[in-house]
Formats: structure tokens, C-alpha cells, sequence
């Protein structure tokens, strides 16, 4: 099997990340784990570094300060600290299936994609969440059709080649950093979306209202859509602002 480097930020993630690390264990194939930490004030790290006995063998687990607080420096220092040359870049508060991870490979390396994302549902019944999720592939699909990766960051998977000919993610975007890659990533080659389904909590969702992040999201993306660039100004839900 294809080894795979699984590289995941975190920003005070106690209550999450070991939910993610737990569903990556027994995974079938050779996983290089990167859990890129930026001085978080809780136990993100003493959390994770309680994981590392989990992976041996072709496995490992490495927990890392990051040299720069924010997702995309975050994500670049891990890329370059990864082993392997199948990249998969998750966030921490996702839930992998079992044998997922197996099937996302195959299929990848199988059509020779360039960059993919897969479908995400909540891990609790959420019917407004499920329902935002439901639209977000939909579009997705509307837009592959086109030839446009409208991903998510919340799974990422690409190349190390793609990775670094993109340049990575763009560290002066305070929003839509995942977006710019997969779009310029897919120009690069096939992309797709992956035959499995991974959970991703609504949590930002619950904490800012869900009509408020559901319409920024909107905006962002319809921005890039019709060519308008980045919105000016922060918002609520930028890395680390979270429950």
C-alpha cells in the first residue's frame, strides 16, 4: 500500500484531536502522522503525544511546534516535514471511518488525481448541519463538472510534486487559503472527490450561529466564483476561534 503523510494543525484542540488520532489507529496501510501545534495553551500536545505508542512499525506519530501560528504556515512547515509523497491534509476536529483512509488512496493513485477532497457529514444528528454540508457538495460536484476543486480544508489530499509546484497554501489569505490551493492544484491534473465519508463537527456552527458562517461562506465563495478576490476584514470563525 501507498504510505501517506497525514499532516494536522492544531490550535487548542484537546477535546477534539483525540477523537481524530483514535480513528486513525489500525489503518492499513504505512501512515506518517504530523501534528503540527501552535503553542496552544491547553493540553493539545500532552493529548497527543499520549498517541505516539499507537503508531510503530511502518507507522509513526510526531508532534511539532510550528515555527508560525496560523492554519496555512502550519500546514506548509508539516508538508515539509512529511515523509512520505502522498500528502493528506486533515483538520482536528475530523473523524476518519474505518478503512477509509485504504479507499481514499486507491481511488486516488487509481485516477492519478492531482488534488481531492471527500464528502463530510456531522458526527451527531444535526439537521441544519447536515443540510449546509449537503449543499457544500453539491456545489462541489456543479463545480467539478466545470474543472474547478472547490475543497474544504477540512481533507485535503495531493502530491508532494502538486504541493510544492502550487507553492502551498497561501499564507496571506486570512480566508479561503483551501480553496486557493484546490483550485490551483487542480489545474495541475484530475481532481475529484474521494468515495468516502468523513465526519467534521458543526462546532463553529453552534458557536457563531449557523445562518452567520453559512452566509459568510457564501460570500467567500462567491466572490472567487465570479473573479471579485478576497473580502476584506476578518472573520468569526479564523483559525483557533473555537469551543
Amino acid at each position: 500500500m501507498t504510505a501517506l503523510s497525514i499532516i494536522i494543525p492544531t490550535l487548542n484542540e484537546e477535546k477534539y484531536l483525540p477523537l481524530l488520532l483514535a480513528s486513525l489507529k489500525g489503518a492499513g496501510l504505512p501512515l506518517d502522522i504530523v501534528v503540527v501545534d501552535a503553542q496552544s495553551t491547553d493540553a493539545t500536545v500532552q493529548v497527543a503525544e499520549r498517541y505516539v505508542p499507537d503508531f510503530t512499525g511502518e507507522s509513526g506519530l510526531r508532534v511539532l511546534s510550528a515555527p508560525k501560528r496560523g492554519i496555512s504556515a502550519q500546514r506548509n512547515y508539516g508538508a515539509s516535514m512529511a515523509k512520505n509523497s502522498l500528502l493528506l491534509f486533515l483538520d482536528a476536529d475530523v473523524i476518519v471511518p474505518p478503512h477509509a483512509l485504504e479507499e481514499m488512496v486507491a481511488f486516488f493513485t487509481k485516477k492519478e488525481l492531482a488534488v481531492a477532497s471527500t464528502v463530510i457529514v456531522p458526527p451527531l444528528r444535526d439537521f441544519r448541519g447536515s443540510l449546509i454540508y449537503g449543499l457544500g457538495a453539491l456545489f462541489q460536484r456543479v463545480m467539478l463538472l466545470r474543472g474547478e476543486a472547490y475543497f474544504a480544508g477540512s481533507c485535503t489530499m495531493c502530491t508532494r510534486e502538486v504541493f510544492e509546484n502550487v507553492g502551498g497554501f497561501n499564507e496571506e489569505l486570512s480566508v479561503g487559503e483551501d480553496i486557493d490551493f484546490s483550485l490551483k492544484a487542480g489545474r495541475l491534473g484530475g481532481a475529484d472527490l474521494l468515495p468516502v465519508v468523513l465526519m467534521v463537527s458543526t462546532r463553529r456552527f453552534k458557536k457563531f450561529g449557523y445562518w452567520r458562517v453559512f452566509s459568510q461562506w457564501s460570500v467567500d465563495i462567491s466572490r472567487r466564483v465570479f473573479g471579485l478576490g478576497e473580502k476584506e476584514g476578518k472573520h468569526d470563525y479564523e483559525f483557533g476561534t473555537h469551543d
